[in-house]
């Protein structure tokens, strides 16, 4: 994330974890598909397997 272990060292757990959340969000980590039911799972595992 850009900063050096001092830098680490001198931050509160407060604001460990609101750069954590940073950095998820504009990664990406927020935009999680909908998980399938699980009829969904093995009609798409069938599929996959030819069958």
């Amino acid at each position: 994330m850009g900063l050096t272990p001092r830098q680490i060292d001198a931050l509160a757990i407060a604001e460990m974890i609101a750069m954590g959340e940073g950095f998820r969000a504009f990664h990406g980590a927020e935009d999680r598909p909908e998980e399938p039911d699980l009829d969904e799972f093995y009609r798409a595992l069938a599929e996959a397997r030819g069958g």
